[in-house]
């Protein structure tokens, strides 16, 4: 821990010196020995935080950092341009919408607006959510090839959490097949019991697949005969958002 602080003091240093800084004054900023900067300095180059001038011997900022920012500033992006078309979602649909990007082996809400209606789904931006079982989750993931999938959840890690999960990684792959025809998913009390979450996925100027939303409610407000027609409209701000991020393929 205690490295991992010192690493990151310098980092920070590195960043306010706004261009190259010296083995020597960076020792000074933080109070350490040269030679403890020095090693340090050297993990960091090696993992492509930092960078050294071969000439002056002084340090930059990596390339690293820049992609470590790029994903924060990809998700800041599709929240600004997300979020009006989440809440004309949810004054259409009169339920509460949401936009989750994917992180490894979950979901993370990034954003949402909320329904008005006193029994709605419980969520918070920033919670994580199992991907195999939820419309956002599917919408994530039904795009990606079976080697992918694998990697990402893989036969025997489809927990269960309601008897309506499915578990089983044949149907699984059935069911992702469907969501990629069909353009939009399907929670069917999947996740939580007696909710129903439909979703769809946003793609970005390459036809990438960066985020999803959907509109969750209680069973008794979205039942079975009403899922074609919020889907309808859940693929269409779906859509929408995916063109203010550049993309121009086909309409779902």
């Amino acid at each position: 821990m205690q490295s991992l602080d010192r690493a990151l003091s310098l980092l920070e240093e590195i960043a306010a010196a706004g261009g190259e800084i010296g083995i020597t004054e960076l020792s000074n900023r933080v109070e350490l020995h040269k030679s403890t900067v020095h090693r340090l300095l050297c993990t960091l180059a090696c993992k492509g935080y930092v960078e050294q001038n071969p000439e002056t011997g002084d340090y930059k900022l990596g390339i690293k950092i820049l992609e470590l920012a790029g994903g924060l500033i990809n998700e800041l992006e599709i929240r600004e341009e997300a979020r009006p078309y989440l809440k004309e979602l949810r004054d259409t649909v009169g339920e509460t919408a949401h936009l989750v990007v994917r992180d490894g082996e979950e979901g993370v809400y990034i954003d949402k607006v909320d329904s008005s209606q006193a029994i709605r789904m419980h969520s918070q931006i920033g919670r994580r959510i199992p991907l195999h079982c939820t419309a956002v989750g599917k919408a994530l993931l039904a795009d990606l090839d079976r080697e992918k999938l694998e990697k990402i959840l893989g036969p025997g890690k489809l927990k269960r959490y309601t008897e309506h999960t499915i578990t089983d990684w044949e149907k699984f792959l059935d069911e992702l097949q469907r969501v990629a025809g069909q353009g939009y998913a399907v929670d069917d009390e999947e996740y939580e019991p007696a909710i129903r979450c439909i979703g769809a996925p946003v793609r970005n100027y390459t036809g990438k697949v960066v985020a999803a939303i959907s509109v969750s409610g209680p069973v008794f407000r979205l039942p079975v005969e009403k899922i074609e027609a919020v889907a309808s409209v859940v693929m269409e701000k779906a859509m929408l958002i995916s063109q203010r991020l550049g993309y121009l393929g086909r309409r779902y």
